[in-house]
């Protein structure tokens, strides 16, 4: 178990690392992270672990018997040279512990992105499992998530399916999911979905860009015509805005008639 990163009956904390390229063997649990004893990760990313071998695993990137995933992207997680009887079960899988504002998507396993035992103490608050692929299950829920019982506790989960409290059964918007940049668009409705209006998943909103200002000018007799254009990839980034008018560095009264301005597409 753990064969990134193994927590045993003491717990312990790991914080805004890396762990990437681990590989598991037969029942393997935890690929990347293996979290017992209390243990907290977080602010990491767990990406690129595999198992390997003819045999069940459990959770390839992520197991917990008894902890915390904290803030955490898990992504490009995947099963490799199974014989299709062999199951790879989830890329994070909750037996015992809390995931709280993870984001799983972009990974590949045999069923149930996301599993999540049926305890009451196995608890996943406002993350997003979008994505993901499976291999030899595609009933309803997955390839995201697993089935879910009636005793785990969940609240804001954006994935395929309602489940929970407060479900978000949309799609994220990610930024950009084909190049790997799972940051919500300005457009997603994971956007203040959370608890107390947070956002779900990772990584907090940001307007992605600021505005771009390109000018052109030509001028006539007496008169000077100039073009300001503000480009920006979120539109959100604009409002707000505000027009000053300076010439060599004095400022312009630009209440007269001359002058005009609009915001537009």
């Amino acid at each position: 178990n753990g064969n990134g990163v193994l927590f045993g009956a003491n717990g312990g904390t790991l914080r805004n690392c890396t762990v990437e390229l681990c590989q598991g063997g037969i029942g393997s649990k935890g690929c990347g992270v293996y979290l017992n004893g209390g243990a907290l990760v977080t602010g990491c990313t767990i990406r690129n672990c595999q198992a390997n071998a003819n045999g069940t695993e459990y959770g390839i990137g992520a197991y917990l018997a008894k902890g915390t995933l904290e803030r955490c992207l898990v992504t490009g997680c995947t099963r490799t040279g199974f014989k299709d009887s062999q199951p790879a079960d989830g890329a994070v899988y909750v037996n015992r512990g809390t995931v709280r504002r993870c984001t799983i998507a972009g990974n590949s396993v045999s069923r149930a992105t996301l599993h999540v035992a049926d305890l009451p103490s196995s608890i996943v608050r406002d993350t997003v499992v979008w994505g993901n692929t499976t291999t030899r299950d595609d009933s309803a829920g997955r390839p995201n998530l697993g089935d879910i019982g009636v005793n785990p506790d969940i609240s804001g989960l954006c994935t395929t399916v309602a489940a929970g409290r407060n479900p978000v059964a949309k799609n994220p918007s990610f930024v950009n999911s084909a190049e790997g940049d799972y940051r919500l668009s300005c457009a997603s409705p994971c956007r203040g979905a959370g608890t107390d209006g947070c956002d779900l998943g990772c990584f907090d909103y940001e307007p992605v860009g600021a505005p771009a200002i390109a000018v052109s000018a030509s001028s006539g007799v007496g008169e000077l015509q100039a073009t300001v254009s503000l480009l920006a990839d979120d539109p959100s980034a604009l409002q707000g805005a505000t027009v000053a008018w300076a010439l060599n560095g004095k400022t312009i009264d630009a209440t007269g008639a001359g002058f005009g301005w609009t915001f537009g597409p």
